[in-house]
């Protein structure tokens, strides 16, 4: 919206004063104009606003820290500007949305919003897409037992300190 278009009383929660709550009835009223304008509609479902995109992947996301101006959620999803059709794409937010429960033994899910690669040709540049559009996390493993029998392929790296 345009500043123009929510008033000069701008409430932080619930608006309390009179002024505050006819600013916010503007406001609503300008973005219902503004959906109805754009999608021929107000009832326009978020993830059809809110993109996740990479490569030719386009998936529909919740969430969302550009607009609420924090990251208070475990979705934060931050997004840029309009693409000019009418959608925010993703842009960063949470890295890694990760979940530690405190169990005997410890159970970790999380999620990487594309994948784990930044290589296009990886099978893994988008393997995780589709979970963090769903609204979904997979297992971490946190220790060596959990993790074995998942290795594919294992490099040793050796490290030459100067010192």
């Amino acid at each position: 919206l345009h500043p123009h278009s929510v008033g000069e009383h701008t409430a932080r929660g619930f608006p309390k004063s009179e002024q505050e709550q006819r600013d916010a009835v503007k406001a609503l009223a300008a973005a219902a104009k503004q959906l109805k304008e754009a999608y021929g509609t107000v009832l326009v479902p978020w993830g059809q606003i809110l993109r996740l995109r990479r490569g030719d992947l386009d998936l529909p996301l919740d969430g969302d820290t550009s607009f609420a101006g924090g990251t208070e959620c475990l979705r934060a999803t931050g997004s840029s500007k309009d693409d000019g059709q009418g959608h925010f794409v993703f842009q960063g937010g949470q890295v890694i949305p990760t979940i530690v429960e405190l169990t005997s033994p410890i159970r970790v899910s999380s999620v990487v919003p594309y994948g784990q690669s930044r290589r296009p040709t990886s099978p893994h540049y988008t393997d995780q897409a589709h979970l963090y559009s769903d609204s979904r996390m997979r297992s971490a493993w946190h220790n060596w037992s959990q993790l074995r029998d998942h290795v594919k392929n294992k490099k040793v790296v050796e490290y030459i300190s100067d010192r």
